[in-house]
């Protein structure tokens, strides 16, 4: 080998070890200046041939462990990589929260590579999470809001519907039953207005309870009557009491005395006969108890205590609201009687479609109509006040 490839030999050797301490590749220190060196060429010797073939390759080879040991020293010796962050997945739930979002992807600004030859010699490797990426890190997800809670809407309970009314029968008739001669005794008068059907009350004028009687029936829906005295046959051995009506009065004595017994016997609606079975057979003196009937619109009501009574067709011929007494209830004392009346009442109300009784305020009428108050509904008859039978 010459002398001039042993010193190119030399220089490649130096050059590393230069590279090395300079810091910087292929570049002289500036505080050593640039050698010269002159070499002196040697002659050819007979041996040249044969050593100038080997020493390429063991220089070639030398050059290689040389470049090959820069590599793992520049490599490993001055280049550290940055330590990844770790991932945020391994850090507990509660540091992560604290740390604002996209603060661990963000390198430091102040930490700067020292050499440019590290970062083109090992670029970083790609990556691998989102943090190392400058992706922030997934956010734990929100809590669920409560649920909402609403009033549960309960149907209401649906009452069964009530049951039908019982089917009721019509009635096969209609009776109005009449007590008469109220006035003297109040307390049975109260009684009979317990009664659990109305009785209709005809109250005698100018006795000694006949307007409390009358107040009393009224206050208790009882209808209210003027049982009106008249004169009888065999006048004056039986006398009809006070404030009757008698054949030898005027006619403006008539009207006067009626007017005085109405005023007395407040709520009347009607008028029926206090005995009177001569007077109600003089057609001249019923025509003035007829107009004056008709003037305070009152009916009448026809005790019929004479079968020559002209009281009925003259009430009709004059158009005022009149009925015939049917059945008279007690005029025997006797529970038998009173039994037998009241199914003639009965069957009398089914044959016409009405009927109107009388009776009086004796105990043993009271009684019986007490005992037998169901009977009516039993029979399909239906108790009524004695205007509603009026046509």
């Amino acid at each position: 080998m010459s002398a001039i490839a042993r010193f190119r030999g030399r220089h490649r050797e130096r050059k590393p070890a230069a590279r090395a301490r300079t810091g910087q590749p292929g570049r002289r220190s500036a505080a050593a200046p640039a050698r010269r060196v002159r070499i002196a060429p040697r002659k050819k010797s007979g041996t040249g041939s044969g050593s100038s073939s080997r020493l390429p390759l063991a220089a070639v080879w030398l050059l290689a462990v040389i470049s090959l040991a820069s590599l793992i020293y520049w490599g490993g010796g001055f280049h550290k990589p940055a330590k990844r962050a770790e991932p945020a997945a391994r850090t507990e739930a509660p540091i992560a929260a604290s740390v604002p979002a996209g603060a661990a992807a963000k390198p430091d600004a102040a930490a700067k590579p020292a050499n440019r030859h590290e970062i083109q010699a090992h670029p970083a490797a790609p990556p691998t999470h989102a943090q190392d990426a400058g992706v922030q890190p997934a956010r734990e997800p929100a809590p669920a809001p409560p649920p909402i809670r609403t009033a549960a809407v309960v149907p209401a309970p649906v009452e069964p519907p009530p049951p039908p009314p019982p089917v009721t029968q019509p009635a096969l008739g209609r009776v109005a039953i009449v007590i008469d001669d109220f006035g003297r005794d109040l307390e049975m008068a109260r009684e009979f207005i317990r009664l659990p059907f109305p009785v209709t009350l005809s109250i005698l004028p100018r006795q000694p309870h006949s307007r409390e009687i009358a107040e009393l029936a009224h206050r208790h829906q009882r209808q209210v009557m003027l049982h009106l005295p008249m004169e009888p046959r065999g006048y004056p051995k039986t006398n009809p009491g006070s404030g009757a009506l008698l054949l030898a009065m005027s006619e403006a004595e008539i009207v006067r005395t009626m007017n005085l017994d109405l005023d007395n016997s407040p709520y009347a609606v009607g008028v029926n006969n206090h005995m009177g079975s001569g007077f109600t057979e003089h057609a001249d003196k019923m025509r003035i108890v007829i107009r004056e009937l008709q003037r305070r619109r009152l009916f009448f009501l026809d005790s019929f205590t004479s079968a020559r009574s002209i009281g009925l067709s003259l009430a009709e011929q004059a158009g005022l609201p009149v009925r015939r007494r049917d059945i008279f209830l007690d005029h025997e004392q006797s529970p038998q009687f009173l039994n037998r009346q009241l199914k003639q009442l009965l069957r009398q109300a089914k044959i016409q479609g009405s009927a109107v009784a009388i009776g009086h305020p004796h105990a043993l009428t009271l009684n019986v109509l007490r005992e037998h108050a169901e009977l009516f509904a039993a029979e399909r008859i239906e108790v009524v006040a004695l205007s509603e039978l009026m046509p």
